[in-house]
């Protein structure tokens, strides 16, 4: 599969947590994001809160054609030679190819301003460094110096690196890389599921929920009853749950299992939380043992969605296990993660 990114030049309630919501390792109804498993009462926040190769001519020699790409027969990836400088939006390793794989040669630091020699078609920048060229994803370079903000204070207080591009589908937002603190989706609808109990956040993206429905009505059809429960959350929102989480769980603790605001993919508007009777519509690590989050493993990724946050990927993703909390990618990237095995980062090369 071919991702291509665009980057300038490249084509392309109360959040406070019930006794039963404490966090501990086993997971029991906690949310990455914020969202308490079991909610006695309305939090305040509602859901109204708003490559493919083309036939171009060689030289007699056969090197570059007039499109400017390298006609390497040995090569599976175009590269488009360019000659240019990016920023890096933060610290990332570059690798031997323009793969998740590659051999890491050495790494990249953040707002380092580097010379760019060339584009690959799989969504890939090789760099030159003054020992070597190598290659780093496209998400991690910027041609303007990227946009810095801060947020918090005291222990809390951190400089965070915000994305150009909130708008992508395939957008990525963890714990290096902020959303703008004003970004809300324009295309925000209120999903057709079912929804659980308690649910005070009911938006998505458009395409996002159209899929969601997709993937629910599917799943009826094969006798699986999912509900969906947390939806888009906007900055003010998640700052409010984070703070909460943080004043009873220690800072240390919240990070493990809440985002801070910016920095959650409930704010791009494509990540939703589901549950299931099964689990008394709470957020529990038990759901991916049960039919329904079986289900939701095996086959969501047909519908555009995967497990952001899988078990035992804590020191890659940032969190810990979330079976209930999957992500809009799109049918074909998702279908590739989910192949793959890879979490979002390391299928990028960021870890």
């Amino acid at each position: 599969m071919m991702v291509f990114v665009c980057l300038g030049f490249v084509a392309c309630g109360n959040g406070e947590p019930s006794e039963k919501g404490n966090s501990d390792d086993n997971g029991q109804i906690i949310d990455e994001n914020g969202d308490p498993g079991n909610e006695d009462q309305d939090n305040g926040y509602h859901g109204d809160e708003n490559g493919n190769d083309t036939e171009n001519g060689s030289d007699e020699n056969g090197g570059e054609n007039g499109s400017g790409e390298k006609d390497d027969p040995d090569s599976p990836w175009n590269i488009e030679e360019v000659s240019t400088g990016m920023y890096a939006k933060l610290d990332v390793p570059y690798r031997s190819e323009p793969v998740h794989d590659g051999e890491v040669l050495g790494t990249v630091e953040r707002l380092e301003f580097i010379e760019v020699s060339g584009m690959t078609d799989n969504g890939w920048i090789r760099i030159e460094t003054q020992d070597s060229e190598g290659f780093v994803h496209s998400r991690f370079l910027s041609e303007e110096e990227p946009e810095l903000r801060t947020w918090g204070s005291g222990q809390m207080e951190e400089e965070m690196l915000i994305v150009s591009d909130p708008d992508d589908i395939a957008v990525i937002a963890n714990k290096e890389i902020a959303l703008p603190f004003d970004y809300e989706p324009a295309d925000l609808v209120t999903v057709d599921v079912a929804f659980a109990r308690i649910s005070n956040y009911r938006l998505m993206r458009q395409e996002a929920a159209d899929a969601l429905k997709e993937l629910f009505d599917a799943a009826l059809e094969d006798g699986i009853t999912l509900y969906a429960r947390t939806g888009y959350r906007s900055f003010q929102a998640q700052e409010q749950i984070f703070t909460n989480f943080v004043a009873n769980h220690g800072y240390e603790q919240a990070r493990r299992f809440s985002a801070k605001p910016g920095q959650s993919e409930h704010q791009t508007g494509l990540a939703m939380d589901i549950t299931s009777d099964s689990v008394d519509h709470n957020l529990s690590q038990d759901f991916g043992g049960t039919p329904e989050g079986e289900w939701v493993g095996e086959n969501s990724h047909h519908f555009g969605y995967v497990i952001r946050y899988p078990r035992d990927k804590e020191d890659i993703t940032g969190y810990i296990y979330e079976p209930w909390h999957i992500r809009y990618f799109g049918v074909e990237l998702a279908t590739e993660l989910f192949e793959s095995g890879l979490t979002y980062e390391e299928y990028l090369g960021l870890k």
